[in-house]
């Protein structure tokens, strides 16, 4: 979240790190993927579909392991936000 003074930017930290607690994630973990998640929702919002931008963020997450390093989080998020960039869906194609 690039402007950290903005009101919305600060409830949606302490929104964040409470939903983390309540999880049990470590709230830091967000801190170096904040904006590679939105950068990536706003990939696939933009792209394939407006719908699909939470939950490709929900299955990226999935697939990710608690423990795994920032540097690992980050490439996963930027392989699929390429893939939304480029993605064509194949129903579109055949009309």
């Amino acid at each position: 979240m690039t402007e950290p003074d903005e009101p919305a930017v600060r409830t949606a930290r302490r929104w964040l790190a409470d939903v983390a607690r309540e999880v049990g994630v470590d709230p830091t973990v967000l801190d170096p993927a904040v904006n590679d998640v939105l950068d990536l929702t706003k990939a696939v919002a933009h792209g394939p579909s407006r719908p699909a931008a939470p939950l490709t963020a929900f299955l990226v997450g999935l697939s990710l392991s608690p423990n795994s390093p920032a540097d690992d989080i980050r490439a996963r998020l930027m392989r699929i936000r390429d893939l939304a960039a480029t993605w064509k869906d194949a129903d579109d194609e055949a009309h």
